[in-house]
């Protein structure tokens, strides 16, 4: 399964560069982990592909603490590989907060390839 959400982008002034998570404007998440789910490397892997094959901008997310609804998805039955793709926020959870256009435009656009795409993903993962 594929989740669909925001995350931290705290490159800030003050910011250790390491506890950053995301950077705005650097492209659409492609979450490895969070604290309540793994990704699947072969998603990783073919969504990472994908994202190159496409020229699609892109960044590696690892989110120290909270979660998606992969976490949900991934503990469905016998287990479920899962994946989430991430628009770097800023100020989450408040009432102002500020996201890149174009980390949302890569999200849509990787998203899209993956759907188009998505017969070879899941023979990848069988």
């Amino acid at each position: 399964g594929v989740a669909l959400d925001v995350t931290l982008a705290a490159d800030i002034p003050g910011i250790p560069e390491h506890e950053q998570v995301t950077r705005l404007g650097e492209g659409v998440a492609i979450k490895l982990m969070d604290s309540s789910s793994i990704s699947h490397p072969g998603l990783v892997a073919h969504m990472k592909g994908l994202a190159k094959k496409r020229k699609i901008k892109h960044q590696m997310e690892i989110l120290p603490r909270g979660g998606t609804d992969a976490g949900a998805m991934q503990r469905t039955q016998a287990g479920v590989p899962v994946i989430t793709l991430s628009v770097p926020t800023r100020y989450v959870h408040t009432s102002i907060e500020l996201v890149d256009k174009k980390d949302i435009r890569a999200a849509v656009e990787l998203m899209a390839a993956f759907i188009e795409e998505g017969q070879k993903a899941k023979m990848e993962l069988e």
